[in-house]
């Protein structure tokens, strides 16, 4: 279907809700300036987080936010895995970035190739088709199904009683104890891919044979969920895991439009909290952490590769065919140690920093157009899964791409795994 049809037909169905959602973008960019100069600007200016705002700046920041607006409403109506995800996407990345572009001087070039990458992004996700591999239905088996999940507990059982004695640890005051010494365990590299997939993966099967009254199978996964906290005290494990619940009680695709609104009601929060208790927990913690330090990183990304030459994957997938990167230390290194003085700060960030710092100009063109096609067939493997057992890959989807590399993602992170375990996975009602 060309592109303006397809927006079109997507904004004549969904008329009531046109002003609604808009307000809802609008209002939580609102709440999120509010939050950056009255908490985060004053507390974090000595980390470059300034206040230099204009008239002007204003004014093409909203312009920023509006051009993508029309993009990102026919999402809202799409019974997709990879529109949720381009729409936390926008909300969770591009939204901050519009909001920073109003505080903090940057270059006419940069905002010019952030706006082209995101356009790109948001306009190829209506050209490029729904990705089959077949006309006919794939022959899911629970037994694929098993074999999978024994690789995912058994990694979790071999990592836990070979390196740590298998602990049980309940406590969350600890966790940065317990994340040394699993650094210091120099785990070979294949179990660093299956313990973060296992992670990430084994909270949806969780749900899975819970809601197919296999409930011995589930406690048992709850079992294995508990050790591999234990492990490197990850609270994302334990946060996987409401989320997973939370998805089934409360998520379906029809709710996608309620993303933002549920982002404004924490930046709300954010300033409640800051005005009854004079804390800054959640916009410091939160806001900043998740939203603003990965668009504050975009520029620094933009700066330094502005200067210096590509990486061209070198230090990424090329590195195993022999080749070198010009760069002694690792890029998220140096991006730390130049921009914020350590050297052992790792400012991993993907998306359009993915793009410049390995490719430049020609990155913003290029990446977009390989995150759609990654996104489309995340669309394929999860085809016929009932939504409500897909808010974990939404979440992790779209968190793992904003702060990591795609190729990174997909190995380390488990994404690909992720596809494989969605793919196999036999497709059932939930009441």
């Amino acid at each position: 279907m060309p592109f303006c049809l397809h927006i079109i037909n997507a904004y004549s169905t969904m008329q009531k809700k046109i002003i609604p959602n808009i307000l809802g973008i609008i209002l939580y960019r609102v709440l999120l300036d509010y939050n950056y100069v009255s908490i985060i600007s004053p507390l974090y200016n000595y980390t470059g987080f300034l206040n230099q705002s204009s008239a002007q700046s204003t004014i093409i920041s909203y312009i920023a936010l509006l051009i993508l607006v029309p993009f990102v409403l026919p999402m809202y109506k799409l019974v997709k895995l990879s529109a949720n995800i381009l729409v936390l996407l926008f909300l969770a990345s591009y939204v901050p970035m519009t909001s920073l572009m109003r505080f903090i001087p940057m270059e006419q070039r940069f905002f010019i190739l952030y706006l082209a990458y995101w356009i790109i992004f948001m306009f190829f996700y209506y050209i490029i088709p729904s990705i089959t591999f077949s006309n006919e239905k794939p022959k899911r088996s629970e037994s694929i199904l098993w074999i999978l999940l024994i690789l995912y507990i058994g990694s979790v059982l071999f990592v836990s009683g070979r390196y740590f004695g298998f602990r049980l640890h309940f406590s969350l005051s600890d966790v940065y104890d317990l994340r040394a010494e699993e650094r210091a365990s120099n785990l070979p590299i294949l179990l660093k891919y299956l313990l973060p997939a296992a992670g990430n993966i084994l909270p949806v099967l969780l749900v899975y044979f819970l809601y197919r009254k296999k409930k011995i199978i589930a406690i048992i996964i709850g079992f294995i969920l508990l050790l591999d906290f234990s492990i490197g005290g990850h609270k994302t494990v334990i946060f996987n895991i409401f989320l997973c619940f939370l998805g089934y009680w409360f998520y379906n695709y029809n709710r996608i439009s309620l993303f933002s609104w549920v982002l404004t009601f924490i930046s709300f929060l954010s300033i409640l909290e800051n005005k009854l208790f004079s804390t800054f927990w959640i916009s410091g913690m939160g806001i900043r952490r998740a939203f603003f330090i990965p668009s504050q990183l975009n520029y620094d990304y933009y700066d330094y590769f502005s200067k210096n030459e590509p990486d061209y994957f070198r230090q990424g997938l090329l590195r195993w065919f022999g080749f070198s990167s010009p760069y002694k230390e690792g890029i998220q290194s140096l991006i730390g140690y130049h921009y914020y003085g350590n050297i052992e700060t790792n400012a991993n960030n993907g998306l359009f920093s993915d793009a410049y710092f390995n490719f430049n100009f020609i990155g913003v063109f290029l990446f977009p157009i390989i995150l759609i096609i990654i996104f489309k067939l995340f669309d394929t493997f999860s085809k016929g899964l009932n939504s409500k057992l897909l808010i974990l890959p939404i979440i992790v989807c779209t968190t793992s791409f904003i702060s990591g590399t795609f190729s990174t993602v997909l190995l380390t992170d488990g994404i690909l795994l992720l596809f494989v375990t969605l793919y196999f996975m036999p497709r059932f009602k939930i009441a």
